[in-house]
């Protein structure tokens, strides 16, 4: 999973994650900085 910085704020994004890796572990998350 990858941000759309236009769309979203870090904090948001931050937030999305913590939800999407409870769900789905085996997800990968690219960090809001790369």
């Amino acid at each position: 999973m990858r941000a759309n910085k236009v769309l979203i704020r870090k904090d948001v994004y931050d937030r999305k994650v913590e939800r999407w890796i409870r769900q789905w572990p085996e997800l990968t998350v690219i960090p809001w900085d790369e």
